[in-house]
């Protein structure tokens, strides 16, 4: 194409600028607006390029919805990740609470009460001792024994709390 087109020689480098990225970039220009003087193409108004533009709207919008379905879905597993220690110390506490309404109602006897609490002592001496080993962390396998070992724990509440001794 001559520069015949163009009133000034600007025009004309930015039309084969535009020219050039738009056959980079494959995008249609429309050849009837090519004859008006000093026309300089970005993006036509084609229907191809229209149609080509709500393609690419389309997918924009299927890639964000994935994106945040994806960050929605993972990001529930960055909170179960810190949750097994909240989780061992929050049963600590539950099960001392338990105790404690046991003595108060007069379900657990005094000698219910000194055993379950022993063993509590014994508990959290058992898990100052793994954390110490471990650099003040605990290993997967230490708090699946924790946790098992708090259940059992558990269990004794609940039967002591539930047999027919009362105070």
């Amino acid at each position: 194409m001559t520069r015949g087109f163009f009133p000034n020689r600007k025009a004309y480098r930015k039309f084969a600028k535009s020219r050039a990225l738009s056959e980079k970039y494959s995008f249609p220009v429309c050849r009837n607006r090519l004859a008006q003087p000093g026309f300089i193409p970005s993006v036509s108004l084609c229907s191809s390029t229209e149609a080509e533009a709500e393609k690419d709207r389309r997918f924009d919008m299927k890639f964000f919805r994935f994106a945040l379905a994806a960050t929605l879905a993972l990001s529930p597993l960055a909170l179960v990740a810190q949750a097994p220690a909240n989780n061992i110390n929050q049963r600590k506490e539950n099960q001392q609470d338990r105790i404690a309404q046991g003595v108060k109602s007069g379900q657990l006897t005094p000698g219910e009460t000194a055993r379950l609490e022993h063993r509590e002592t014994r508990l959290n001496r058992e898990e100052r001792h793994m954390r110490a080993t471990d650099n003040g962390h605990l290993t997967r396998r230490d708090r699946r024994v924790l946790t098992r070992q708090q259940s059992r724990e558990s269990n004794r509440i609940y039967k002591d709390k539930h047999n027919v001794r009362r105070y």
